[in-house]
C-alpha cells in the first residue's frame, strides 16, 4: 500500500555525561577519542617537563578541590581520560578506579569530578581540542614527594 510518508533514518544521539566511568557509553567514548585525537604532549610542543608540571599542578588542584568540598580522595588510584576544549576547559572526563584503589562511593566521586571540571581551566590553550589518558593517585605523588624532600632538609 503506497504511503505519503518518507522515512529517513536518523541516528539516535545519546548525550554523553561530562563525567563517566570508562567502560560505559562505549560508542560515544570512541567518538570522543577520534574528535580529541591530539595528545597533551603534542599540544605542549613535546615539552615533557612543561606538560608534566601542568598535569601535576592540576592534580594538586583536584586534591585541594576535594578538600574544599569535603570529599576524601586520599588513597584513590584512578585512570583518567581528560578531554580538553581549545580554551583549556574540560569538556569530558572519563575515569575508572584501579584495582589497588581505596573503595569509594562512585556516585559521590562523579559529583566531585563534575564539580571540579566546572571550575577548573587547564593552563594550555590550543587551536584544536586535545586529550590525555593517564593514571594518578591521591594525594598527588609529586606533592607527597616534594613535602617529603622538604621535611628531610
Amino acid at each position: 500500500m503506497p504511503t505519503n510518508q518518507t522515512f529517513i533514518e536518523h541516528p539516535i544521539e545519546f548525550v554523553l555525561p561530562r563525567v563517566f566511568q570508562i567502560g560505559t557509553y562505549e560508542e560515544e567514548y570512541e567518538k570522543l577519542v577520534v574528535k580529541y585525537e591530539l595528545g597533551l604532549l603534542e599540544v605542549s610542543n613535546n615539552d615533557l617537563k612543561g606538560a608534566f608540571e601542568k598535569l601535576n599542578s592540576m592534580y594538586e588542584e583536584m586534591h585541594a578541590h576535594a578538600e574544599y568540598v569535603g570529599m576524601d580522595i586520599d588513597g584513590v588510584r584512578v585512570w583518567l581520560h581528560f578531554f580538553w576544549n581549545k580554551d583549556g576547559t574540560i569538556a569530558y572526563l572519563g575515569y575508572h578506579l584501579r584495582p589497588n584503589s581505596r573503595n569509594i562511593d562512585l556516585k559521590q566521586f562523579e559529583v566531585f569530578l563534575l564539580s571540579f571540571i566546572q571550575v577548573y581551566r587547564f593552563p594550555l590553550l590550543h587551536e584544536q581540542p586535545y586529550s590525555l589518558y593517564t593514571s594518578t593517585s591521591f594525594p598527588p605523588y609529586y606533592k607527597k614527594n616534594t613535602a617529603h624532600s622538604q621535611a628531610a632538609k
